[in-house]
């Protein structure tokens, strides 16, 4: 029940890995609230802007109570709680004061909002699922990211995400949300009926014509309309000569090879 309690506070931003973390501490006293494995036990982490990012695990009691070095709470949102309203530092040592509370981001989403339907493929971090979202019933593709993963792997998965975060375009699938609440982590985007697009090409490529690649009219939004937009909307070092390269950040990988786990809308 407290685990449940947990993930309604809007501070509480799951298993959203540090790195994550940092990026939206800003200000001097913002804080949130995550969960991280260490040992293969989980623990409740507070993560402070004080100077710098600064991370506090919850101390938990025999008795079952929580606390950092001053009064102990049955609960992790009245401890919380406490530290903000009293300004008190968390730690002597630190001297770090709880000020504002970083809410999730909308593109943060509760696990339990998304029903998985049904398996559809698989990706390099784990299965891809035809899902539903609970609140509009509107289906959805989620990539899902294995729970045994390496950290490493499992922050590669999210520099995917924020990647499609960035683009807004009829021609990119969907950009959706994050599901970080809980494991498993999951990538949520527009379902796309056609499938990956380098399969696409493969296996039409006796059909496909330069014209009808580029697009016949202009109602038509054609891949070189979409190359043109990512190109204007990328970072000069992803350039080269001018042609955008689609470029995972985890990958050194040829462009072939790159376009195999992102998937687009066909004109």
């Amino acid at each position: 029940v407290l685990e449940k309690n947990l993930e309604d506070e809007l501070w509480f931003h799951g298993v959203l890995p540090r790195e994550e973390v940092v990026r939206l501490l800003r200000n001097e006293g913002d804080f949130l609230v995550r969960e991280t494995v260490r040992n293969d036990e989980i623990q409740i982490v507070l993560s402070v802007m004080w100077g710098s990012p600064k991370h506090f695990i919850v101390q938990k009691s025999p008795e079952g109570q929580f606390r950092f070095e001053g009064p102990a709470f049955t609960t992790i949102q009245e401890l919380i709680w406490h530290q903000h309203q009293s300004g008190n530092p968390v730690t002597s040592r630190s001297g770090a004061i709880l000020k504002s509370p970083v809410t999730r981001e909308k593109w943060e989403l509760n696990n339990d909002d998304v029903e998985l339907v049904e398996k559809i493929g698989r990706g390099n971090f784990g299965d891809v699922y035809k899902a539903r979202l609970k609140q509009n019933n509107v289906s959805v593709a989620v990539k899902t990211c294995k729970v045994t993963l390496p950290d490493e792997q499992k922050k590669k998965f999210l520099q995917e995400g924020r990647i499609l975060k960035q683009y807004e375009h009829p021609n990119i699938v969907q950009f959706i949300g994050i599901c970080v609440q809980k494991q498993p982590i999951m990538i949520v985007m527009e379902l796309v009926s056609g499938g990956s697009l380098l399969n696409y090409l493969r296996t039409s490529s006796d059909k496909l014509t330069t014209k009808g690649l580029l697009g016949k009219n202009k109602s038509q939004k054609s891949l070189w309309e979409l190359t043109l937009h990512l190109n204007r909307n990328v970072p000069r070092r992803r350039k080269r000569n001018g042609i955008f390269r689609i470029q995972k950040l985890y990958s050194q990988r040829s462009c072939r090879q790159k376009l195999s786990s992102l998937r687009y809308t066909l004109c």
